[in-house]
């Protein structure tokens, strides 16, 4: 194929690629806006359980005979 044919289909589709609204959109808003806004929303999500967990009051049930366990749990502060 001769090259000015392969340039000439080349701008004819990038400027349809460019004219299109619908093609522009997923290009560029969805990545530069969806994706870091989900991860924003998804890292505060995340932060807002941890602190609820940290907050938490747990109960552990040892059976009895087993003092390293129990020392270990003891260790832990809250």
């Amino acid at each position: 194929m001769r090259r000015a044919v392969v340039v000439t289909i080349l701008r004819k589709e990038l400027l349809d690629t460019l004219r299109d609204k619908r093609t522009l959109v997923a290009m560029f808003v969805i990545p530069v806006v969806l994706y870091p806004g989900l991860f924003v929303i998804g890292s505060q999500v995340a932060l807002s359980q941890q602190d609820s967990l940290e907050k938490a009051t747990c109960f552990v049930a040892l059976q009895p005979g087993n003092p390293i366990l129990a020392d270990w749990i003891a260790a832990i502060p809250g």
